[in-house]
């Protein structure tokens, strides 16, 4: 999955941070009525991180990957036996990479990634 990118705030710089994550993980459904699911997931995610940008007299850069446990919950909402309405959210962990001011590398920076999301289901 590829999010939309960040702005992170840095001394005179807003630099851009680029994440995408891709994910592997059991997903468990318990059915409350025919009307209403739940579900929760749980599995693995590789997330990626890129920051780039400039600001008045500093020059960004920054990337790394990470490798995470993550979970997720949600809920749906089932129109009829074969359309649905879904929301989830998941959270990835923290992503880590490490940026480079002028050239010089500093710390490594955490950044917690997580997603909710709404979209529709077909069920076949």
């Amino acid at each position: 999955s590829k999010f939309a990118d960040s702005t992170v705030y840095f001394s005179n710089a807003t630099p851009t941070l680029k994440t995408s994550v891709l994910q592997v993980a059991a997903v468990g459904t318990y059915s409350i009525n025919d009307k209403f699911d739940v579900f929760g997931k749980l599995g693995a995610a590789s997330i990626s991180a890129k920051e780039s940008g400039t600001g008045a007299a500093v020059t960004l850069t920054g990337s790394g990957s990470t490798t995470n446990l993550m979970f997720g919950l949600g809920g749906q909402f089932n129109i009829n036996r074969h359309f649905g309405i879904r929301a989830q959210y998941e959270d990835f962990g923290k992503a880590k990479y490490t940026p480079t001011v002028f050239g010089v590398t500093r710390p490594a920076a955490n950044i917690g990634v997580a997603v909710f999301s709404v979209g529709g289901v077909y069920n076949f």
